[in-house]
């Protein structure tokens, strides 16, 4: 599979070829890169190629040297959205944009919508980016760094692994560990919200318990 950054070593310089992705422009910028209109990339001092490479792994999962195993995921979005703005992203990929109100939504490349779809909504001034309830799709080919990460804060996003080979195995296991400490967080927060609700409920009973003994004296 190609790579998805690019990094070319000029005589003083780096130059960054990557696909668009909002974070990047503040974040290059930030390390002083500057951009070529004429070639469609990002060029930096060549001191910062370490940082550059790690900006980018951050953004895009590929630092451009180093190897890199892909997988697919599975999003599903039971209440659906409605995110202001002209796209929808996951694992810094881009799933649906829209372009107005009335625009429709256009999907990104690796995305299969397997249930419901995306669409457009808002108003004319502030359209949205929206999906209908119980949406479910795959979104294929992304970085296993940046699917591990999206695993981790999304209970609604798991690992689809498809083949039988010892990689696969292995992140067949990544993603069922990473679906065990979602499960395992949602499950303190419920028992601590449990708890809370027990011990308001307990004062409750004992203040009106209270409130019967003095009114019978």
């Amino acid at each position: 599979m190609n790579r998805i950054v690019r990094i070319e070593k000029l005589e003083n310089a780096i130059e960054v070829i990557s696909p668009f992705h909002p974070q990047m422009p503040p974040r290059a910028k930030n390390l002083g890169g500057k951009w070529n209109p004429v070639s469609n990339s990002w060029v930096f001092d060549k001191r910062d190629e370490e940082r550059v490479r790690t900006l980018c792994k951050e953004i895009y999962g590929d630092d451009g040297k180093t190897d890199i195993s892909y997988v697919d995921l599975l999003v599903k979005l039971p209440d659906g959205i409605f995110s202001y703005g002209d796209e929808y992203r996951v694992a810094g990929r881009l799933v649906a944009r829209v372009f107005g109100r009335d625009s429709g939504a256009k999907l990104g490349t690796g995305v299969v919508v397997l249930k419901g779809g995306f669409g457009s909504g808002g108003s004319r001034k502030n359209f949205a980016t929206t999906a209908s309830k119980g949406t479910e799709f795959e979104l294929r080919d992304v970085p296993i760094g940046l699917a591990e990460k999206a695993v981790s804060k999304d209970i609604n996003i798991s690992i689809i692994v498809k083949d039988k080979t010892d990689s696969a195995k292995e992140l067949r296991i990544q993603a069922l560990k990473f679906e065990k400490e979602k499960l395992t967080s949602r499950l303190l927060e419920v028992e601590k919200e449990l708890s809370k609700e027990s011990l308001e409920k307990e004062n409750i009973d004992e203040n009106s318990g209270t409130k019967d003994s003095l009114g019978s004296d």
